[in-house]
């Protein structure tokens, strides 16, 4: 049993009606806005007041509600006058009773009259009425209360107002509104324990009532939270978003709305939250928003986490599968989708056999479920993926079986590597590893065919043992040497491996110079490499000169030195990794190895020779081919020819006064005279440096064994000497005069002994310890008048015809006069 006590707040409430002629209807909104207080607030305590029949109150409409204060007994509201009322003395016995009220107390009237009221009902407990009748007399405010009557199954409210002869004891029955508290209070226990935060916001956005979830969610204590704005834990946008959401459900759009926003504690930390809220209508046109807040910040990491994986899931270059219990795709990346060419939709709900065939689809599953009955995770399978185009190609495969908690097997999850590239590199590697290897070798056979050739005395012998280091290699099978002829487009092989057959008995190898892999390398100096012999010999025209017995590759290297080709060298093998760029480099490098030795011993023999062949030809109608009527005293002697490298040269001369208009006739007249510079003017001659683009007759010449001893141009007139050996076959040579000037004739052939006989000279003669460069930097100082005194040109000015830097032309001079001065000292 309870009573109402009317506080101050109550009494501030009841002043607003006071105010008003009694029976003015007020709504909850009008009251709470002349209290300035909440509707929620303010609805509790108008309530409170009609329960202790202060007010009056009825619904208006579907959920609005009005209240007025009517004056009855006492002046106070009258809700209970409905003829439920018992009249008591002052101790509290009963004397009279009406229907009404024996209905509601469930006990006959007569049983009641004569006796205390908690004696006749029960529910009245003795001591706790007899107080609340003494509090009635002693006060003459009412006394109300309630009690829930477990025997009626009803709630009974009361009230004790005294009268003139004792005290009046009304009743009404309040079981719907009990039985709302009782809901509430049970609401309220739930709110209250729930995990999730609970709170009630009024339309003003302001908190009227926030769980102990909640509080610890946010970090503020309730009593920070309720009557705060919302904008104290979440921003703008959210505040709009739920603004749009609440508007939804006014208009019955929806029942519930959910989103999920960041909630910004007191500390100044977020936590990610997720809302689901609902409206409340009080029936008197209050609608409040009711929310339930669950911290879902570790969903959301999970959730990102599982993107994350996604994500590299769909990225990684690594193909991802995953298969059911009976061996059927459930889940592809994009890689496992490229690896075998079938779109997604093709794949999933396919049978795995789809992609790696029976056998091994089987041997797989059988390898999944001894994994999953086993302490081992995963396994590896290396084999073909059949792609849906037809191909296929070889992956790994690592897998790992998927069992649930009881460890039954459920599936497999597995990764799928195209193995192509791997295995590509470790061909390359292999080939790689192949070519260092014979890469080692070559350079081994390099520096064997240098040693040697340095060693020989002969062309003959330099020719076989370049054939017996290269074929005692492992890196080649078969080697020839052989001599080109210019004017009949053909080479004829001079030496062979020694297991092969004898010079004479070997064909001459008819190729077309310009167009075959030995032409092409006769005209442009460098090497060629054919892949495939069988195939471009007969394309090309040209018979190989050996049974080369199925051997596919072959390289053909010119023997070059100084602009001069002294031959060919042709070199078989059966290496699939054969004439790599490296390997070129170094085989290439033998022709200019090969040439400068031939070069060095053909030298040695021309200056030890006591015989010379001298061939004199005569160039007529000079003036014609130059375009010029000739001078009659005009003279000009050509002298020596220095390579400057690739096909430049410097060719020095000299001419008279009036020859050098024969010199610039010339210039005019051949293409290949790129310049024409005098240096030194003094003794009734001019010197002279001429620049050609390509190489000039005695390079030509010198290719067959022919030096030019002298070419002079005077009286409309050319005139050339070339001397050669003994022996050498001096057609070649006529052949060249013949092409370059066609009216040239040979006017004497003559073969004499040298009037001095030969200068003795030792295989350490000093030319032959001079390199190219040095040879070259020498010839050029002395041509250019370096040595002279005054000097005609400077270094610097010789380096720059040369077209090098005056430091390096200075080292190579320095290194030349060093070892010429050393010669000289060390013959006493």
């Amino acid at each position: 049993m309870s009573s109402l006590i009317v506080t101050d707040a109550l009494r501030e409430t009841l002043s607003v009606f006071d105010t008003r002629s009694p029976g003015t209807p007020l709504t909850t909104t009008e009251v709470a806005t002349e209290l300035d207080s909440g509707r929620r607030s303010t609805f509790d305590k108008l309530d409170r007041l009609a329960d202790g029949g202060y007010l009056a109150t009825k619904a208006v409409g579907s959920r609005g509600r009005v209240w007025w204060r009517p004056v009855g007994e006492l002046g106070v509201a009258d809700q209970w006058v409905d003829g439920a009322f018992l009249l008591l003395d002052a101790t509290g016995r009963v004397h009279y009773v009406t229907d009404r009220a024996a209905e509601l107390l469930g006990v006959a009237a007569e049983t009641m009259l004569d006796t205390t009221v908690w004696v006749s009902v029960p529910e009245f407990e003795a001591a706790e009425f007899e107080a609340s009748i003494e509090e009635a007399t002693a006060d003459p405010a009412t006394t109300t209360g309630q009690l829930w009557s477990s025997r009626l199954d009803r709630g009974l409210g009361y009230r004790l107002l005294p009268t003139a002869s004792g005290l009046r004891l009304s009743l009404r029955d309040v079981t719907e509104r009990m039985e709302r508290e009782r809901r509430l209070e049970r609401y309220e226990l739930i709110a209250e324990t729930a995990r999730d935060g609970i709170y009630l916001v009024d339309r003003t956005g302001h908190f009227t009532m926030v769980n102990e979830a909640y509080a610890e969610m946010t970090g503020y204590d309730r009593e920070e939270l309720v009557g705060s704005h919302v904008s104290l834990l979440v921003d703008e946008e959210t505040i709009e978003t739920a603004s749009r959401y609440d508007e939804r459900l006014r208009a019955d759009e929806c029942q519930t709305a959910r989103f999920e926003a960041d909630l910004v504690r007191k500390d100044g930390s977020t936590l990610r939250a997720e809302a689901t809220f609902a409206v409340l209508d009080d029936g008197d046109g209050h609608v409040e928003r009711v929310g339930v807040v669950r911290d879902v910040s570790d969903r959301v990491e999970r959730e990102r986490e599982l993107e994350r994986y996604r994500t590299i899931v769909e990225t990684v270059d690594d193909g991802i599968y995953v298969l059911d219990g009976e061996y059927r795709f459930t889940q592809v990346n994009d890689a496992y989708v490229d690896i075998t060419g079938y779109d997604r939709d093709e794949l999933l709900g396919a049978h795995c056999s789809l992609v790696v065939g029976d056998a091994l689809s089987e041997r797989a599953a059988a390898r999944s479920r001894e994994l999953a009955a086993s302490d081992d995770r995963s396994a590896r399978l290396e084999a073909p993926v059949h792609r849906r185009d037809g191909t296929q190609l070889v992956a790994e495969s690592k897998f790992t079986p998927l069992t649930d908690e009881a460890g039954t097997f459920q599936g497999t999850v597995g990764v799928v590597r195209d193995m192509s590239d791997r295995i590509r590199r470790e061909r390359i590697l292999k080939r790689q590893r192949s070519q260092l290897a014979a890469l080692d070798s070559l350079n081994t056979v390099a520096r064997q065919v240098t040693q040697s050739v340095i060693e020989q005395s002969t062309r003959a012998d330099v020719e076989r043992t370049v054939c017996e280091v290269l074929t005692d290699s492992e890196s080649y099978t078969l080697a020839w040497v052989g001599q080109v002829d210019r004017a009949s487009g053909t080479v004829t092989p001079r030496l062979v491996s020694p297991t092969r057959a004898a010079p004479e008995n070997l064909p001459v190898v008819a190729d077309t110079l310009s167009e075959g892999p030995i032409g092409r390398a006769t005209e442009t100096g460098t090497m060629q490499v054919t892949t495939d012999i069988a195939s471009v010999a007969p394309a090309d025209g040209w018979e190989d000169p050996v049974d080369a017995e199925g051997l596919q590759f072959a390289a053909v290297i010119p023997v070059v030195h100084e602009a001069t080709l002294y031959g060919l060298v042709c070199v078989y093998t059966d290496r699939e990794t054969a004439f790599s760029p490296a390997e070129r480099d170094v085989i290439a490098g033998l022709g200019e190895i090969i040439g400068q030795a031939i070069a060095a011993i053909e030298r040695k023999r021309a200056l030890m020779s006591d015989e010379v062949v001298e061939l004199e030809f005569r160039l007529s109608d000079l003036g014609a081919m130059l375009g010029i009527e000739m001078p009659a005293d005009g003279r000009v002697e050509i002298g020596q020819t220095i390579p400057l490298g690739g096909d430049e040269f410097l060719v020095y001369a000299t001419a008279n006064e009036t020859g050098l208009g024969i010199v610039e006739a010339a210039e005019s007249a051949f293409d290949h005279w790129e310049s024409v510079e005098s240096f030194d003017s003094r003794h009734d001659e001019a010197h002279l440096q001429i620049r050609l683009s390509e190489p000039p007759v005695s390079a030509r010449i010198a290719e067959f064994g022919g030096r030019i001893q002298q070419v002079v141009f005077a009286d409309d007139a050319a005139q050339f000497v070339v001397q050669t050996e003994p022996g050498t076959d001096v057609r070649p040579v006529i052949e060249i005069i013949d092409e370059t000037f066609s009216t040239t004739e040979l006017v004497r052939r003559r073969q004499f002994t040298r009037v001095d006989g030969p200068r003795p000279r030792t295989d350490d003669d000093v030319l032959d310890r001079l390199t190219d460069r040095q040879r070259t930097v020498l010839f050029a100082a002395r041509n250019a008048g370096f040595f002279e005194q005054p000097r005609t040109q400077s270094g610097t000015e010789i380096a720059d015809n040369m077209g090098i830097s005056a430091t390096t032309f200075h080292q190579h001079l320095r290194a030349a006069l060093r070892e010429l001065t050393a010669s000289v000292f060390a013959d006493g």
